[in-house]
């Protein structure tokens, strides 16, 4: 079926579609077979025809719901599934290697869950092209994650992962952490505006962000500090947790009742220590002490 050779579209006159057959198998199952067939095609992402096998990872797009992202990352970390072949056979795949076709399927699919799996993972993909569509996949997922490790995984070339950060706060932190943003990275965000529906003064905003020049962008509020800093976590109006370029962590909370400065400290060697391990709720009696100093 995924070779064309199977289905009602196998003969070669009417297929519009080389996995137009596998659609049509969709549409005929229930919930459970289409579970059945995504761990299926899961299976067939390491058959030895590197045809079938590419047809298998871009067949997974008509199960996607389906998919267990648990079992598609342990397909993506096995080492034994010959996935660093390049794809062959269908026109819509767009990556160079069949473990970076099957990762952007895995990234549509994860939750928090995944979180830490997924991080290891794009750490050991390295600078593989391919990379930067990855994480533009997870970004409207776990958007947290990728802001906290975007200088890892990303550079300024990357704007399709600052456009699809779910909101506005995520956009902005970004487009900070990675100024400059080259000039035609602008022109892909007013598209990105206009097609998101975008309020036009947070496009100008995030514009103005991508340039580096908005000081609050650069550096905690009450922080005199040479270090180039940038925002890896948050909330709206809450709190926001800065690192530096020497690896050093700050914390700036917003002060209660009506005003709106803020108070920033770097945070201790300890302290830093309990953020990285337990988010914010390693620290969450400081963002108290810091919200009514």
């Amino acid at each position: 079926m995924l070779l064309g050779r199977s289905g009602p579209y196998a003969d070669i006159r009417v297929a519009t579609d080389a996995l137009d057959n596998l659609a049509v198998l969709v549409d005929e199952l229930d919930d459970d077979d289409r579970r059945r067939l995504a761990a299926t095609l899961l299976h067939l992402t390491a058959d030895p025809d590197v045809i079938v096998a590419t047809g298998a990872v871009i067949g997974l797009d008509r199960v996607r719901d389906q998919t267990d992202p648990d079992a598609a990352l342990d397909a993506v970390t096995s080492t034994e599934r010959g996935l660093d072949r390049a794809p062959l056979g269908f026109t819509s795949a767009r990556y160079p290697s069949l473990r970076v076709e099957l990762m952007v399927r895995a990234a549509r699919i994860a939750g928090p869950e995944q979180s830490g799996r997924f991080a290891a993972v794009l750490d050991g993909l390295g600078d593989e092209p391919g990379r930067g569509a990855v994480v533009a996949e997870l970004a409207p997922r776990l958007p947290d994650l990728v802001l906290r490790r975007l200088r890892d995984w990303c550079t300024s070339d990357d704007v399709a992962v600052l456009t699809s950060l779910p909101t506005h706060w995520h956009r902005v932190a970004a487009a900070g952490a990675l100024v400059p943003w080259p000039a035609e990275a602008n022109a892909a965000v007013e598209q990105a505006g206009r097609w998101r529906d975008w309020v036009d003064a947070d496009t100008v905003a995030l514009e103005r962000a991508m340039t580096g020049a908005d000081p609050i962008l650069n550096l905690p509020e009450g922080l005199d500090d040479p270090r180039r800093w940038w925002i890896i976590d948050g909330e709206p109006w809450n709190w926001a947790a800065w690192q530096a370029d020497d690896g050093a962590l700050a914390l700036e909370v917003l002060r209660s009742g009506w005003s709106t400065t803020a108070t920033t400290r770097v945070l201790t060697e300890a302290e830093a220590a309990a953020y990285l391990t337990a988010g914010i709720d390693g620290v969450r009696d400081l963002v108290v002490e810091l919200r009514d100093d």
